[in-house]
């Protein structure tokens, strides 16, 4: 991929469509299915109509998941946590769940997890957002919704994480969708988009490595990104993003939350350190490793 920081696991693709057949593709679905469809191994690619266009996401459910509308005579299904997993600039739904290994998480605890799919032949998010792209907010809403008609997801327990370009869209989800979502995670990349008015405080969790050029963890310039490939669309999804210095965007989201103003630092190893801020209201707490 253009972005070194993208390196597959072993046997996992780029996420691209190099027009070879492959036994093990994820197979499609456009109406609601029964429950088990779309599992670790075999995801179901879902499609979705949303803001005028066809948009599509990965559904990884376990195989005994129930259906959101079960028999009246069975008994109550246990409801999954949802885990919405978004992509770096470029990559794609199926190598982000192979980068981050999330689907791991349908046989460990049971989650429901959804990789959604940005636009563009350089797939990107509108993160800023900008008029004229599209509404990748009401994207990841509508994806929700969707999940909620397929499998019994807990609607307190909808988790958003995200990758680079995925993070940023995530800061923003936490801006616009605080009433949907129970936390938030972004790697490389937690912004303080503008104007942020969450209706309640969001947990949130950003990881970020000391010496990436992309986004860098000191703030503007991000040099590697002249390196990547750009298209109209993509360019202007990127243009006035609110890059920032790292630790400023965490501390944005600390008071945001009602934090203490001094956050703790712990080392977790030789060379990785967790910035927290605690007391923030409803337990919402800001971490930066």
């Amino acid at each position: 991929t253009p972005d070194d920081r993208l390196r597959a696991p072993d046997g996992a693709g780029d996420g691209g469509d190099d027009g070879s057949a492959d036994d093990d593709a994820p197979t499609e679905a456009t109406e609601p299915t029964a429950a088990g469809a779309g599992s670790v191994d075999e995801p179901l690619v879902v499609t979705v109509s949303h803001d005028g266009a066809e948009r599509t996401y990965l559904l990884h459910a376990p195989p005994d998941a129930a259906t959101s509308a079960p028999d009246a005579t069975a008994a109550s299904p246990e409801p999954a946590p949802l885990i919405v997993d978004l992509h770096g600039y470029t990559s794609g739904a199926a190598f982000q769940t192979a980068l981050s290994g999330t689907p791991a998480l349908v046989a460990a605890e049971g989650a429901v997890v959804v990789a959604p799919q940005g636009s563009g032949d350089l797939a990107y998010w509108n993160a800023v957002p900008h008029d004229g792209l599209p509404d990748d907010v009401g994207f990841v809403a509508a994806i929700i919704d969707d999940v909620g008609e397929r499998v019994c997801i807990d609607l307190d327990r909808v988790h958003v994480l995200g990758f680079s370009n995925g993070a940023f869209l995530t800061s923003l989800v936490a801006c616009e969708l605080a009433d949907r979502v129970a936390s938030v995670a972004t790697v490389a990349g937690l912004l303080d988009p503008a104007g942020c008015q969450p209706d309640r405080p969001v947990p949130v969790l950003a990881v970020h490595g000391t010496d990436d050029r992309y986004v860098s963890f000191d703030g503007p310039p991000n040099p590697a990104l002249d390196a990547l490939a750009w298209d109209e669309d993509s360019s202007a999804a990127f243009d006035g993003l609110p890059f920032d210095d790292v630790r400023v965007a965490a501390a944005a989201w600390a008071a945001r939350n009602g934090c203490d103003d001094e956050p703790s630092s712990v080392a977790l190893g030789p060379s990785v350190a967790a910035t927290e801020w605690g007391g923030c209201t409803d337990g919402a707490d800001v971490t930066l490793v």
